[in-house]
């Protein structure tokens, strides 16, 4: 004190490493430092923390985070969120759908109106599962018909002389496995 005075650095703090000033012996500048230090790398480890919880909830479909999605049901990071559910689930239906109309086309055409026996594609009548095996009408037609007060339509039963010839010649006519097919579901129909 005889020779640096009350303001130099004389004191030593209990716990401190080194001697220090009188203010900074007061302010504790070393533990507030160290202190400081302590609760910054924390923050710095739950801000990582949480940067890790965020990223691990990336959707598989559109990568968006759950924070970055804003309308919808955000993802969990194994499942698509709402909106790429909603995606999949609409490009599900339109491949079946596809698959049903190749399959109405792979087989005869409306006996009424000659277009596809699945009904016209994108109308609200279109049939969105394999018409049976029995169908003649597309579903247009088949409700114009019930709503005239007709009934189904069926084809005449081949006769034997058309039975005996299209075993002999096997005709192109489209229709001919089907009439087989009433014939035998509708024994009694000539």
């Amino acid at each position: 004190m005889k020779e640096n005075g009350p303001h130099a650095a004389i004191w030593w703090r209990f716990g401190g490493r080194q001697w220090q000033t009188l203010t900074d012996a007061l302010a504790h500048a070393e533990y507030t430092a160290r202190v400081q230090a302590c609760l910054d790398a924390e923050h710095q480890a739950e801000r990582e923390a949480r940067h890790q919880r965020l990223e691990a909830t990336r959707c598989p479909g559109c990568n968006r985070r759950c924070d970055e999605i804003h309308t919808g049901r955000p993802s969990d990071g194994t499942s698509l969120c709402g909106g790429c559910q909603t995606k999949a689930w609409k490009a599900e239906r339109e491949r079946k759908q596809q698959a049903v109309r190749d399959a109405h086309a792979a087989r005869w055409p409306c006996y009424t109106c000659k277009g596809p026996l699945g009904g016209t594609p994108g109308s609200g009548l279109e049939l969105t599962e394999e018409a049976p095996a029995e169908a003649v009408e597309c579903p247009s037609c088949d409700l114009a018909r019930r709503n005239n007060g007709l009934g189904r339509l069926l084809l005449p039963k081949p006769t034997p002389r058309e039975e005996r010839r299209a075993r002999k010649e096997k005709p192109d006519d489209p229709w001919w496995e089907i009439r087989l097919i009433h014939a035998r579901k509708y024994p009694n129909r000539h």
